[in-house]
């Protein structure tokens, strides 16, 4: 009886990668994700920002990255550098950023509004006092909000006016 023979070899095939060169670029960029957000670079970010005259101070302490629909906070500080009581200090905010944000309440409470800024009149400041207004607002529109902030007293003592421009970026 004849012994049965061996099947042939394989023909040499040329072997393909397995891994393209796009799953690698794919799978780095996921690694990376969780890295950047331990970083911090996907959360909220706040800034300090301030602005004088020779008779205010005024800090914003405000959100400069959010995210969309996240409540946040600005916190404007009004100081008095004069020596005299200022009882007329006005604060103005552009609406151009506050339409991006929504729900917002402010304290105190808004004296005025015009279709250009949001005022809010501060009380009595005494020499070297100082008032702040906190304002909670949620992120509602994606991108970047800008614009102004600005405070002035009309008394002579306060001379001029203090102005600030505020930026948030809003990710999605």
């Amino acid at each position: 009886m004849k012994q049965p023979s061996k099947p042939p070899e394989p023909p040499p095939v040329k072997r393909a990668g397995l891994v393209y060169p796009a799953h690698v670029i794919g799978v780095t960029l996921l690694a990376l994700l969780p890295v950047l957000a331990l970083l911090g670079i996907f959360g909220e970010e706040v800034n300090t920002a301030s602005a004088s005259t020779p008779g205010l101070l005024v800090e914003v302490r405000h959100i400069t990255r959010t995210r969309y629909s996240l409540r946040t906070t600005m916190e404007i500080v009004v100081e008095n550098r004069t020596s005299a009581t200022l009882s007329d200090v006005m604060v103005s905010l552009d609406r151009e950023y506050l339409d991006g944000f929504t729900s917002a309440q402010f304290k105190p409470d808004v004296t005025r509004v015009t279709p250009e800024t949001i005022d809010i009149t501060l009380p009595d400041l005494e020499p070297g006092a100082w008032r702040a207004i906190d304002i909670q607002m949620t992120a509602n529109r994606v991108g970047t909000q800008s614009g102004h902030i600005t405070v002035r007293a009309e008394s002579a003592n306060a001379e001029g006016a203090a102005t600030l421009t505020i930026e948030t970026l809003v990710l999605p």
